[in-house]
């Protein structure tokens, strides 16, 4: 699987769950943690400028309507948002009262976002810059001690994300595997698969205009995005970010040092992520820390007699279409928690090719082992390997003889084929009869919109492997 070699330090939750025998258990251990980065954006507001600007931003955070789905699964984003908010706030406090165990705090926040995932890698550049930038006149009055100082950060962070990283050079090559794929010509990746993911990228461009018009594309032409942007973001900071300029000659010194200071990691992580994929997922961290800048211009607005009601009428919006997502998003949970519908049927309408595990898992005998080129493989309640993606494109070029022999290493059984994968493999072991046809679903349903119930036909086949 492509992101076995990620740093999974908040997800080593999910497995320690699992292990006990509660999903759910992961799932509320991520709730919890979003409710947790709630608070940690309150505290990195309200501590600088006031608790209205902090309730507004962590208010208008929470009810996102990414927060909102993250909210609900067992994904590590809103862990991964939780550190980055820590580690700015310790960062700043630093600056502000020259403790220096607020910045050995920072750093292993750091390292914890690092530890994270990889898009830690981001973050930690850009609060690396921050922290030149924090270190000003430092530079002439002592040059030794400042390099010191980011030395010390750096290590800390590693030292925080060095298991994951060792673990990856030992069994790969590659500590940060497979991004570092040209230069350590990693294990267990290929160049193939190198310049397929390096040249990936979903967002509307990567033109100058469409640098600019970022956060009006993220907010309101959702339509330029492959497949359109499933859960937008709302309009607030889209609509109150230009105020800054209008506000910025009123704020005291001390505040535009602390916003500048802000505004420094924004830039940068938003620029990382422009040059990348341009997921819209990884553009949270940027999303959401623009949420202090905004919350001090409403909070300023609601000060000027002939601007408040507007500011007042934009909040009660956004807070109304939030809440309006959320009971959207939630009201399809509701009839199976509470018994009006079957767990089956409901998995049934989430879960791609949920009938298909479920008939696996109920003809299958116990002991048997599938082969399976697809990802998604909670499901599955027995034993099972999923084709690695560096051997995908070999696998298709394999004669039989080949194939066989690799069936064997790995003691597949069966094999769980989506769609028409490995077509010429499966023709030719089917007429020399090294494998049998055992299962066919023509209508398989394949998910591609949970909240919406939008999905699209595949077909999935299930074989015997019979040269056992």
């Amino acid at each position: 699987y492509l992101y076995w070699g990620s740093p999974m330090l908040s997800a080593m939750w999910n497995i320690v769950s699992l292990l006990s025998g509660s999903a759910i258990l992961a799932q509320a251990f991520q709730w919890f943690i979003g409710i947790i980065s709630s608070l940690m954006l309150y505290i990195l507001i309200s501590n600088r400028f006031s608790r209205l600007s902090g309730l507004v931003g962590a208010t208008i955070y929470y009810l996102t309507p990414k927060f909102i789905a993250f909210s609900s699964t067992a994904t590590y984003d809103l862990a991964f948002l939780a550190f980055i908010f820590a580690s700015l706030h310790t960062l700043l406090l630093w600056e502000e009262e020259k403790n220096i165990n607020w910045l050995i705090l920072s750093s292993i926040f750091t390292g914890f976002t690092l530890a994270t995932k990889y898009h830690g890698l981001y973050w930690a550049l850009s609060i690396g810059i921050l922290l030149v930038y924090l270190l000003g006149k430092r530079w002439r009055k002592n040059f030794v001690n400042s390099i010191k100082i980011i030395i010390s950060f750096t290590m800390i962070s590693l030292v925080v994300v060095s298991p994951w990283y060792i673990r990856n050079f030992f069994v790969t090559g590659d500590p940060v595997w497979p991004l570092g794929y040209t230069l350590f010509q990693s294990n267990y990746w290929s160049q193939f698969l190198h310049d397929k993911y390096s040249s990936w990228n979903v967002g509307p461009g990567t033109s100058l205009l469409h640098y600019f018009s970022g956060l009006w594309n993220l907010t309101l032409n959702q339509s330029n995005w492959p497949g359109g942007l499933k859960q937008p973001y709302v309009l607030f900071q889209l609509i109150l970010l230009p105020g800054l300029i209008f506000f910025w000659k009123h704020l005291k010194i001390n505040d535009k040092r602390t916003l500048i200071s802000i505004i420094i990691p924004i830039i940068i992580s938003y620029m990382l992520w422009f040059t990348g994929y341009q997921h819209e997922r990884y553009v949270m961290p940027v999303m959401s820390l623009l949420l202090v800048p905004t919350s001090i211009v409403f909070s300023k607005l609601l000060k000027l007699h002939f601007a408040k009601y507007a500011a007042i009428f934009m909040l009660s919006l956004t807070l109304t279409f939030s809440i309006c997502y959320q009971f959207i998003y939630t009201k399809q949970f509701i009839p199976v928690v509470f018994g009006l519908e079957s767990r089956d049927s409901f998995l049934r309408k989430k879960v791609p090719f949920y009938d298909d595990f479920k008939w696996v898992n109920d003809q299958l005998p116990k002991n048997s082992k599938i082969l399976t080129n697809y990802l998604r493989t909670f499901y599955f309640e027995h034993d099972y390997a999923i084709v690695p993606s560096y051997l995908n494109k070999d696998i298709k070029n394999m004669s039989n003889a080949e194939f066989i022999s690799y069936l064997n290493e790995e003691s597949v059984t069966h094999l769980f084929i989506v769609d028409e994968s490995y077509e010429r493999l499966i023709r030719e072991l089917k007429d020399e009869k090294l494998i049998s046809h055992i299962y066919a679903n023509i209508e398989a349903k394949r998910i591609t919109s949970r909240t919406l119930g939008h999905y699209e036909n595949a077909i999935v086949n299930v074989y015997r492997i019979n040269y056992l």
